[in-house]
């Protein structure tokens, strides 16, 4: 607030700002009153990640890339890979 009374700041900024940060935590499940389980149903959720996952597939052309060769390092970026190690149930090791 200090900001806004001295003029470095205009106070449209900060109220686009505090907009901004309240409408992202209206959407929460916390904010929309969701009950926290320690019993989730893994299932159901499987079934909805499966189904995204579907639909989100994009086939591309295969220029020799796979299979990959047996020592291969891959990168994974985004936020994707951080959900789907935290929520992975079995190991795959590639040959």
């Amino acid at each position: 607030m200090n900001a806004v009374k001295s003029g470095r700041l205009d106070e449209r900024v900060l109220d686009a700002n505090v907009k901004r940060i309240l409408t992202v935590f209206a959407r929460t499940p916390a904010f929309k009153g969701y009950r926290y389980s320690n019993q989730p149903d893994l299932e159901a959720h499987a079934q909805i990640a499966y189904e995204a996952a579907a639909e989100g597939v994009v086939l591309l052309k295969n220029n020799g890339a796979l299979p990959l060769k047996e020592g291969s390092r891959v990168a994974v970026f985004g936020t994707g890979q951080i959900e789907t190690v935290r929520g992975y149930r079995e190991r795959v090791d590639l040959p």
